[in-house]
């Protein structure tokens, strides 16, 4: 991810929460494939920002409609998903009660700079498209804002990482 979509297909962790009595929501937040270019093309910078925002609107919607206790609210995700996790967790402490991250990046700038090479010419570029680039100084810093690893301090609720 972020370019992938959730659909209304099996999805073997989905059922694994859900048959312990976890309500389970997953979110298409801008930059999801599948609605259109303009759609996807909005993430643009927007890691940790208005991609965040996308999942905080569905929470408060679940929340509102009374699928889920604000108080009792976990984040979940591998990948994309894991990096959102710690978002969520580092970002906006006080919206979650618990988060695990499965293979998520901590830190965007280390993401794009150390990719390797095979995947650099194809990934690479896309990633400095939509992250930034880590050898521009002002995206450096911007990138650094948006990774959890410089709000690690901010982590208040039992965070689960795997990784390996």
């Amino acid at each position: 991810g972020p370019w992938y979509r959730d659909s209304a297909f099996y999805d073997p962790e989905v059922q694994f929460f859900a048959s312990r009595g976890y309500a389970v929501l997953q979110v298409n937040m801008r930059g999801s494939t599948g609605y259109g270019k303009a759609f996807t093309k909005a993430a643009k910078g927007e890691l940790a920002g208005r991609m965040h925002d996308d999942l905080i609107d569905a929470l408060d919607w679940a929340i509102v409609e009374g699928y889920v206790d604000p108080d009792r609210v976990a984040i979940y995700g591998s990948s994309y998903g894991g990096y959102a996790a710690l978002v969520g967790a580092s970002f906006t402490p006080d919206r979650f009660a618990a988060a695990i991250d499965y293979a998520g990046v901590v830190d965007l700038r280390t993401l794009v700079a150390e990719m390797p090479s095979f995947l650099r010419e194809a990934l690479r570029n896309n990633w400095i498209a939509y992250a930034g680039n880590p050898d521009n100084d002002a995206d450096n810093a911007d990138m650094l804002s948006r990774s959890p690893v410089s709000r690690l301090d901010q982590i208040s609720c039992p965070l689960l990482v795997i990784h390996g």
